[in-house]
């Protein structure tokens, strides 16, 4: 919050805020400005996830979550924090996987390029290949991958459990990403 207060963030631009640009109230952050001033410049400098740069060590994920990018981050905080008081789970030591922090500049890039070869998001049920995906998978792309090789589904694979966090608007159920999550 201190960053965007001293760098003035303004949302759809850069920092400064530029002509007519309100500037953020850093309670107001949502995801969206937190990757284009913060996350995806510190990603794309190292060549590393945010998660890290921060980590000591690595860290499987426990929980995969799909969110909305739109919601504010402190909702999102607020509510992986309900979930551990519910579960029983320590705040500190759960790991969490969350598509802004955890994935690499080269992730991202070949993901998009996966999405776009791949001819759009499959119907159909989950898929139940030998590693038992957990999500329908895409018409495969000319060169043989498909959404199932992405990052995220990688990640959904080897996390105990999942969580969806649906934002105040509902705007979770319009996102492709988040509802091709759900399968």
């Amino acid at each position: 919050q201190a960053m965007c207060v001293q760098q003035r963030w303004a949302r759809g631009g850069r920092a400064g805020g530029g002509v007519g640009a309100a500037v953020l109230d850093p309670r107001d952050l949502t995801h969206h400005d937190m990757h284009r001033h913060l996350l995806s410049p510190a990603a794309h400098a190292s060549g590393r996830a945010v998660s890290e740069l921060l980590a000591t060590g690595p860290q499987p994920p426990q929980w995969f979550v799909s969110h909305c990018w739109s919601e504010r981050a402190e909702d999102l905080l607020e509510s992986l924090e309900q979930l551990c008081r519910d579960k029983g789970l320590s705040p500190r030591t759960t790991v969490f996987w969350v598509a802004a922090y955890a994935l690499r500049p080269e992730d991202v890039a070949a993901d998009a390029g996966r999405a776009r070869r791949g001819g759009g998001m499959a119907t159909g049920g989950a898929g139940t290949e030998g590693d038992q995906t957990l999500v329908a998978a895409p018409a495969s792309a000319a060169d043989g991958s498909s959404l199932r090789e992405a990052a995220f589904v990688r990640a959904m694979r080897v996390a105990d459990g999942g969580i969806s966090v649906v934002d105040v608007d509902g705007d979770f159920f319009t996102r492709a990403w988040c509802v091709y999550e759900l399968f």
